[in-house]
Order: structure tokens, then C-alpha cells, then sequence
């Protein structure tokens, strides 16, 4: 049985959870009880926009799937940025984060990079609309399908 995937919905909380995470970085709260979570929603947070990215990549002929695309790269941009500001010193939590620096550069490297795949799919996909492309009306669907009237 397939699955419906809710693009809109998932991005929108990838969205939140990179917003959350910019506030939680940004506030002094405990280690003890916030380093795990922290750290947990980073990965989860790369983890689910490459998955994303990767289907998106294989159903070139979903609706709407150019706004996902530019949603999925404003995600990676924005988290990747968050996680370069902690290798600045930008957060209260820095010293608690310094055994995990690795793995985060590592994340925020590679965020930037799908970022920029993200950006050069939708720039050519841009190019490949041109004057030549064959644009087909609601209507002429319809006419062509035989559902409208000939």
C-alpha cells in the first residue's frame, strides 16, 4: 500500500524544529537535561531533510515540488547557519557542545552542501523553463482528455 507523504506539514515542522533549536542554543539552559535533546534534534532534524531531499530528488513530476524544494533549502540554510554560530562561540551552550564539535561541523558542512545541490536543481530546473517549454492550459488538458467541451 503506498504512502501519502504531507510535504507541506513536514517541512513546516522541520522549519519549527530549526527554530527550536536556535532558541534552545541560545539560552543557558542546563546541559544535564538539555545536551541529549540538543544534539538528538540536530541529527534528527539532518537526517529527515536529506531523506526529504533524496525523495523530492526521485518524483521530478510532483505537484508543487519546486516550493518544496525552495522550503527544504531555506531548512538547510537556516540550520546550517545555527550550527556555524556555535563554532563562533554564539551559544551559552558551546562548552557543553565541544565533545560533539565534530559531528556538527561535519552536519553543518554537509547542510551547506545540500543547500547549495537544492539551490543548482532549482536554478537549472529555472533554465529548462524557457520560451520552449510547452505550457498546456487547465483548459486544453481537459480538451485533450476529452472532459471539456471540443
Amino acid at each position: 500500500m503506498s504512502q501519502m507523504i504531507h510535504y507541506r506539514d513536514d517541512m513546516f515542522l522541520l522549519s519549527v524544529g530549526v527554530k527550536a533549536l536556535e532558541s534552545a542554543l541560545s539560552v543557558e539552559a542546563d546541559p544535564e537535561f538539555w545536551l541529549d535533546k540538543i544534539v538528538g534534534d540536530i541529527i534528527f532534524v539532518d537526517a529527515t531533510a536529506r531523506k526529504m531531499a533524496g525523495i523530492l530528488a526521485r518524483n521530478l513530476h510532483l505537484v508543487d515540488r519546486e516550493s518544496y524544494l525552495r522550503l527544504l533549502e531555506r531548512i538547510a540554510i537556516d540550520l546550517s547557519d545555527t550550527l556555524e554560530g556555535l563554532r563562533e562561540g554564539d551559544s551559552p551552550m558551546i562548552a557543553a557542545l565541544a565533545p560533539h564539535m565534530q559531528r556538527i561541523s561535519s552536519i553543518a558542512a554537509g547542510l551547506r552542501d545540500l543547500a547549495q545541490d537544492l539551490g543548482e536543481s532549482l536554478a537549472g530546473r529555472d533554465e529548462g523553463d524557457g520560451a520552449d517549454a510547452a505550457i498546456v492550459s487547465g483548459d486544453e488538458i481537459e480538451r485533450l482528455l476529452g472532459a471539456g467541451p471540443g
